[in-house]
C-alpha cells in the first residue's frame, strides 16, 4: 500500500511495489486504527 505522500483527508491508498518509503509505512494503533505515520492519518474502507 502507498498513500504517495499525501496528507490530505480523503487520499486514496493504492498497492505498490515496495520501497520503504515512508508513505508506504503504517501501524496499527492501540484503537486498532491503521495509521500512516508521515501523513498522521488513519486508514478508511469505503465502497
Amino acid at each position: 500500500m502507498d498513500a504517495w505522500g499525501s496528507t490530505a483527508n480523503g487520499a486514496a491508498i493504492q498497492l505498490a511495489g515496495c520501497s520503504g518509503n515512508p508513505a508506504q509505512q503504517f501501524v496499527l494503533s492501540g484503537a486498532g486504527d491503521l495509521v500512516n505515520p508521515q501523513a498522521n492519518k488513519c486508514e478508511d474502507v469505503t465502497g
